[in-house]
């Protein structure tokens, strides 16, 4: 359609707002947009994530920009599984919580008071959370097996890849000027060029690191890397390396952009960090 239309998908800030991005109608592309000034973010950009060995990523259905800046506090069962977390920090070291959004999706039902969970690296979607059930989920978290929910939650694996942007506007006009022009242009992308295998996109809240908007976090079948100041011309790589299949070696990344990995130790991370400093 966006062909048709005869628009350039990796043009300017007009081209932004001629595709439909009301959200950000009242944000100011020269303070937060992708040209905006920046100081020493690209020399601090790799290893910015603190490592991390599990991603919890609950869904809400109000939409990325109308989150608070605390994105829990829109809906029960959120704001418990955050606490219930938060709880149980030391027996949970390495997980971290994060909210997606359905609204504007295929996933986008009424709010019936229940959330899905997507758990990765186990690449499980847990289904029907509410305030009531988060302890029982956290303790199939805990457990490394999701045994325990039989017969209680729906249980199922997770199909393809996904791609997650950080939108959350309420927290940082960078982050919800950027994810949802990236977004925007990721599903345009995906709709011109359908991959092979599928790719979900969805927009989440804070993921921390505000000053490297856009922030993209690229869960493929092989690795799930987080990317930072990640810009329009950047999308049909990010593509590529999510739908990325091919056995072996450390698979492919994008040095410059790179942030973060699922799952790394503190000497796997600086081995990274070496290598992004050595391609400068």
């Amino acid at each position: 359609m966006l062909a048709r239309l005869g628009l350039n998908i990796f043009s300017t800030k007009s081209a932004d707002t001629e595709v439909g991005l009301p959200e950000i109608e009242d944000l100011d592309p020269c303070a937060c947009g992708f040209d905006r000034p920046l100081k020493d973010e690209r020399e601090k950009l790799a290893g910015s994530k603190e490592p991390f060995t599990t991603h919890l990523l609950l869904s809400s259905p109000l939409p990325a920009h109308e989150w608070p800046d605390h994105a829990e506090e829109s809906s029960p069962q959120l704001s418990a599984f955050a606490k219930e977390l938060k709880s149980r920090k030391k027996e949970l070291p390495g997980v971290i919580l994060t909210f997606y959004t359905t609204a504007g999706t295929e996933e986008n039902t009424p709010d019936d008071g229940t959330s899905d969970l997507l758990w990765f690296p186990a690449r499980k979607r847990i289904s029907g959370i509410t305030a009531e059930n988060v302890k029982l989920v956290l303790d199939s978290i805990a457990a490394g097996s999701t045994s325990i929910l039989e017969g209680k939650l729906p249980v199922s694996d997770l199909e393809g890849s996904y791609i997650f942007v950080c939108a959350h506007k309420q927290r940082d006009s960078r982050c919800g000027y950027c994810g949802a022009v990236l977004t925007q242009q990721l599903l345009a992308e995906l709709a011109l060029h359908p991959p092979a295998a599928p790719v979900t996109v969805r927009k989440v809240s804070h993921v921390g690191g505000h000053v490297y908007a856009g922030n993209v976090l690229v869960y493929g079948m092989r690795h799930c890397d987080w990317y930072g100041l990640v810009r329009k011309e950047d999308i049909p790589q990010l593509i590529e390396l999510a739908t990325d299949v091919s056995d072996g070696g450390a698979g492919g990344w994008i040095p410059r952009l790179w942030r973060a990995r699922l799952g790394l130790g503190a000497e796997e991370v600086a081995n990274m960090i070496n290598a992004v400093k050595s391609q400068r």
